[in-house]
């Protein structure tokens, strides 16, 4: 095997050196003496390979409650919104009642006023 870039490039290694390497230095790096599945677990930055699963197992699951705490967040927030929305259109539509309203009375008064005069134009004359 040849190394190819550590402290010697170009080393090769055999495999049986390879065995001692992980037998006797790769154990102090968290790397098992012997790889037939029945010794400890690897180790990665300090982790045994199943306490990293179940670290990232922990990480999906507070990621998803998050993720499940940010969509009903939203959620809130949008039916908040629609409230409001709604409360301004019923705003909008008793204001646009109360003037058409005022409009026919206006167009009421004016008619009257009308025959009033007509009324008196023609008892005038």
């Amino acid at each position: 095997v040849d190394t190819g870039g550590g402290e010697a490039p170009g080393v090769s290694l055999s495999f049986d050196e390879i065995k001692r390497y992980l037998g006797s230095e790769g154990a102090k790096e968290g790397v098992p003496a012997k790889l037939n599945g029945k010794t400890e677990a690897s180790k990665f930055g300090g982790m045994s390979l199943a306490d990293a699963r179940n670290a990232l197992r922990k990480d999906e699951r507070e990621m998803e409650q998050l993720r499940h705490a940010v969509a009903e967040k939203r959620s809130k927030r949008m039916a908040e919104e629609i409230r409001t929305i709604n409360a301004r259109q019923q705003q909008a539509k008793l204001q646009l009642i109360k003037e058409q309203s005022q409009a026919q009375a206006l167009r009421e008064a004016e008619r009257m006023h009308q025959e009033q005069e007509l009324n008196s134009t023609k008892a005038a004359g």
